[in-house]
């Protein structure tokens, strides 16, 4: 059978890993969430800046077009499809200067003029895919414009490619018409692109169309596509994984954005919760041992020591120790059942001296003197007959008070020297006092003040005497 040291030391290891997995696990648990959001908005702001950067480009190209559809030259290129205009603008290295792929010439009846393509990763022909110029051509909205509309850009999908776009009406530099047609810039979105877009945003970028057979990350796009932010957040294998649907130039979630990057918030903070933890269970333990020590020292060597106590008595009073298994505590019955004896005794003998106090107590009540007994601190216990009759007060309304209930009719100086001399110095103080009754009337009187002291001259009670002399 286990004894009382070890059952202590056991119930201390259990209650004390039992609370500290559960407070681990609360901080884990409170902690993990508040870095996910802080995680979560860390990606949504990741998402933003690469829409930003996208939506930069997208401008960029939208005023340098400006330039080309707001020049006279191409006004007139409109009118008579000169040679020379397209010698001098539309070759290789103005595509490659102005930094787009595709340039595109549609008249106002939806007739394509002119278009050229220079793109290193396209077929070997300098004419645009026939489904992009399908979206420039007859009554395209891309197309129309108006006096709120002067400009139609944005990111263009098809199954297999995506574009940057944007178009404008072509007219004289002067900003006036007629229109004479549209021009049509666009720059593919391919590898390389998403390259520079994770170079400039210094995380992995991945841009592709949504919606079409065949796209990847349809299941996270998805789900995704049914929040009002079109976002969608993942953390896999310490990587944070965000996707957003954009819209594309006509308005529809057809592009898919996906950006990767290490989930420095989680690592970071998981680590400091491991480290965390790590100082906790050291001073846990150290506490543990600290307290173990204490109890052993002030609680489990004392009841050990009672306890061989109770296995002598138990050995004297039977000749042999109880049969079966008996616990520490078992072996201090014998002990207590001796100490409710002695006690019996001391109550028996108590109540011979509270016969005798009693016989005291009415000792004093006869007496004509007004007399009390207070404890140090001055609360009244104990008050005569003569005290109510001088006082005016009940031994209800004396009894827990201080004298200061008739008193506090003298100098402050008169009180100063009564307390050091009862209190300070342990002697009998003398004097005349004046009083005060219930009834307002003051009165003088002789007092005589005694403490009462213990075998360590440690005051144990104040006996007051009073002798009414007159009225004051």
């Amino acid at each position: 059978m286990l004894s009382l040291r070890k059952k202590t030391y056991l119930i201390i290891l259990f209650a004390t890993g039992i609370f500290l997995l559960c407070v681990c696990g609360v901080i884990w648990q409170t902690t993990d969430s508040s870095l996910k959001i802080f995680q979560y908005e860390s990606a949504e702001e990741q998402l933003a800046l690469v829409e930003r950067i996208l939506g930069r480009e997208i401008e960029n190209m939208s005023r340098t077009q400006a330039d080309w559809a707001h020049w006279d030259d191409t006004y007139v290129f409109m009118s008579d499809r000169n040679e020379a205009y397209i010698d001098s603008n539309l070759n290789d290295e103005s595509l490659a200067l102005i930094g787009v792929h595709i340039m595109a010439f549609v008249d106002n009846a939806g007739d394509v003029v002119f278009a050229k393509q220079v793109y290193g990763g396209a077929p070997e022909t300098d004419s645009p895919p026939v489904q992009f110029m399908k979206h420039f051509q007859g009554e395209s909205e891309l197309l129309r414009f108006d006096d709120s509309i002067s400009v139609r850009h944005g990111i263009l999908t098809l199954p297999d490619s995506m574009f940057l776009v944007s178009s404008q009406p072509i007219l004289m530099s002067d900003g006036k018409g007629p229109r004479r047609g549209t021009l049509v810039f666009a720059r593919y979105v391919d590898q390389q692109y998403a390259d520079m877009l994770s170079t400039l945003a210094g995380i992995s970028v991945r841009i592709a169309p949504y919606g079409f057979a065949g796209s990847s990350d349809s299941e996270s796009l998805a789900v995704a596509s049914q929040s009002d932010s079109r976002t969608m957040i993942e953390y896999v294998s310490g990587q944070t994984i965000g996707w957003r649907l954009l819209e594309n130039v006509f308005g529809n979630p057809s592009v898919s954005l996906r950006i990767e990057y290490p989930s420095n918030i989680l690592i970071r903070g998981h680590h400091f919760l491991l480290k965390g933890f790590a100082y906790l269970f050291v001073a846990m333990v150290s506490y543990v041992g600290v307290l173990i020590v204490l109890i052993d020292y002030f609680l489990l060597q004392r009841i050990e020591h009672m306890r061989r106590i109770a296995r002598q008595v138990s050995v004297l009073q039977s000749g042999g120790l109880p049969e079966g298994d008996i616990d520490d505590f078992s072996y201090l019955a014998t002990v207590m059942m001796e100490a409710i004896k002695k006690i019996q005794e001391s109550n028996d003998l108590a109540i011979g001296s509270r016969n005798e106090l009693e016989k005291f107590q009415i000792a004093l009540d006869q007496s004509f003197d007004h007399m009390i007994i207070t404890d140090p601190e001055g609360k009244i216990l104990y008050a005569n007959v003569a005290a109510e009759q001088l006082t005016g007060y009940s031994r209800k309304e004396i009894i827990g008070e201080t004298p200061g209930l008739w008193g506090r009719q003298m100098p402050g100086e008169f009180y100063r020297q009564f307390w050091d001399t009862i209190r300070l110095h342990k002697q009998v103080f003398e004097g005349e006092i004046v009083n005060k009754g219930k009834s307002g009337a003051r009165y003088r009187a002789l007092i005589r003040v005694a403490p009462i002291l213990d075998d360590h001259r440690r005051v144990l009670y104040f006996i007051g005497v009073e002798r009414y002399i007159g009225k004051a």
